[in-house]
């Protein structure tokens, strides 16, 4: 049997093994979850922003009652990108969304495989972070970014530096928070800080003007979240 050959029958045991993970999002309607509803809003006002003729998208013009939202000046625009490709495809916008959350479970799956192999993609599919992700919270970014992991470590093994800069720019585009936890991951496996410097240049076009723009907000004075409210304490 040839190796190639061997890796497809794997890739096919592998889906129907991850399949229980993926069939709730092939029933008809949308789940209820925190964030999901906004990924479809986003991506319908995305789209009637792209077609407008702003590119790259940062401020979406319908949101916020007609006068406008810039979330993707700051938040993570890739996987929006990925959902426009779908909708121009022919899928609705609720679908698009579904679509990318299922390409996130398989493909993070598959490049766990050939990064550590079955049980490790089995188990990564499987973790109940990543489950509570998409299920719970509807975190499209989140579900994006945990395919670029497994193919950033890949790349690195294989001494595809250029790649793997290119995917860690894939990564900070697709959630800018997951990356920034990531990156040291990504430098001290790699040892490799041109690695790091050319996936920051790549990436600039999303992270820099979001840096500069900061000063036009609140962000400084506002609390988005307590991470005290989360833990238990003795007292």
């Amino acid at each position: 049997m040839s190796g190639r050959t061997r890796h497809l029958l794997v890739f096919i045991l592998l889906l129907i093994f991850i399949l229980p993970a993926i069939w709730p999002l092939v029933q008809p309607g949308f789940f209820v979850t925190d964030d999901g509803d906004w990924m479809i809003i986003r991506l319908s006002a995305f789209h009637q922003t792209l077609r407008s003729g702003q590119f790259p998208v940062r401020f979406l013009d319908r949101l916020n009652f007609g006068y406008g939202y810039p979330v993707l000046d700051f938040l993570y625009p890739l996987p929006f990108y990925f959902g426009e490709v779908i909708h121009l495809l022919g899928f609705g916008f609720m679908d698009s969304v579904k679509i990318l959350f299922i390409a996130s479970i398989i493909f993070g799956a598959a490049f766990m495989y050939l990064y550590a192999g079955f049980i490790a993609a089995v188990v990564y599919t499987y973790l109940p972070y990543r489950l509570f992700d998409i299920y719970k919270r509807g975190s499209l970014g989140e579900a994006v970014a945990f395919v670029f992991l497994p193919v950033i470590l890949y790349l690195i093994d294989k001494k595809k530096i250029i790649l793997a800069a290119i995917a860690t720019a894939g990564l900070i585009t697709a959630h800018n928070v997951i990356a920034f936890l990531f990156l040291p991951v990504v430098f001290l496996y790699s040892r490799n800080i041109k690695l790091i410097l050319l996936a920051l240049l790549l990436s600039a076009w999303f992270w820099l003007p979001a840096l500069y723009d900061l000063q036009f907000t609140k962000a400084a004075i506002t609390t988005v979240a307590d991470y005290r409210q989360y833990f238990l304490w003795p007292f």
